[in-house]
């Protein structure tokens, strides 16, 4: 059943950008529409054969008080014929502004990643966030949410199994600009079970980003998944490092 729900909110909110510019007549017209695609890729042939792809798309939409974002991912590596990571993700959130520095926001989230033992991931969420700092070179941002999470991981011994659990997510982002053309970003991420507190993942993303010219910018990101109980049979950390170029339009 939640499966169909998560499916209906993703599809609503693809019918949400198509038709937001009446959904939102209220606020004015549209203030800011932005799509950035985040693209890298490494192949080795010959004594080494290595391939790795990564792609990221975000859409995003700004209103007077309302914000609207659309993101996916794609991750494939291959060792040879042997797949060696693959894991896609597909996400939308809204955040609503109820003051200076408060906003509202709803986000559900499906990933897909057998190697760290998930055949599926189901998120759905909602929450409070605030800017803590909100200033010209330094912007600082914390969110607290509550939800649901279905995760149908892969179970090494009998195929695989679903579980289902009432979830909690505490988040920071920070940035700071160096210049007009340079920006270190942290975010960082909190995610337990409601029902079992030893099961919790903790998720980092740091990255610095230069500006190569007003649409293209070139990327160096790192990224930490930790799940403090990780599906039995597979490792509790899991590393990326990538470089990658980001075109803005």
């Amino acid at each position: 059943m939640m499966k169909k729900v998560f499916t209906g909110l993703l599809l609503a909110g693809i019918c949400f950008m198509s038709f937001s510019s009446k959904l939102f007549s209220a606020e004015g017209k549209e203030k800011k529409r932005s799509l950035t695609t985040e693209i890298s890729y490494i192949s080795s042939d010959g004594n080494s054969e290595i391939s790795t792809a990564n792609l990221d798309v975000l859409y995003q939409q700004n209103w007077t008080r309302t914000i609207f974002k659309l993101d996916g991912s794609f991750l494939f590596s291959t060792q040879g014929s042997t797949t060696t990571a693959e894991q896609y993700t597909l996400g939308e959130k809204i955040e609503y502004s109820v003051g200076k520095k408060i906003y509202l926001f709803e986000y559900g989230e499906w990933l897909k990643n057998h190697f760290i033992g998930l055949n599926n991931q189901y998120k759905l969420q909602g929450g409070v966030g605030y800017w803590l700092v909100d200033k010209e070179f330094d912007k600082l941002k914390s969110e607290l949410g509550a939800g649901y999470t279905i995760e149908d991981i892969i179970n090494v011994f009998d195929g695989s199994s679903q579980i289902e659990y009432g979830s909690y997510r505490m988040y920071g982002e920070y940035k700071h600009l160096f210049s007009q053309t340079a920006v270190f970003s942290l975010e960082c991420e909190f995610a337990g079970n409601m029902e079992e507190s030893d099961d919790y993942k903790v998720n980092s993303t740091t990255a610095l980003t230069t500006a190569l010219s007003q649409n293209l910018s070139s990327k160096i990101g790192y990224n930490l998944k930790y799940a403090h109980q990780p599906v039995e049979g597979f490792e509790k950390t899991d590393t990326i490092l990538t470089v990658a170029l980001i075109l803005k339009l």
